[in-house]
């Protein structure tokens, strides 16, 4: 799925002329069905396999990846 979909209509109508799978879910998929092109979910069903993560949850896994020390890291999450 894309944000924006600037040049979809263009170029999804030549992938589907030259035989190329156009596969897609959510609002890019309901947006390229509209031009008439159909599109194939991926070779798995949609679903939701886990709940979304709360707010933060990640936060120190990603400074961590990013090269944050621990020090500063620990600050942030008190002064949150």
């Amino acid at each position: 799925s894309v944000f924006n979909k600037d040049g979809l209509d263009t170029i999804c109508p030549k992938f589907h002329k030259n035989k190329i799978q156009i596969i897609s879910t959510g609002g890019t998929k309901k947006y390229i069905e509209n031009l008439g092109i159909p599109v194939k979910l991926s070779k798995t069903s949609g679903s939701i396999r886990m709940p979304a993560p709360t707010l933060g949850q990640h936060t120190e896994v990603v400074l961590r990846e990013f090269g944050f020390p621990a020090e500063l890291i620990q600050k942030i999450a008190v002064d949150i």
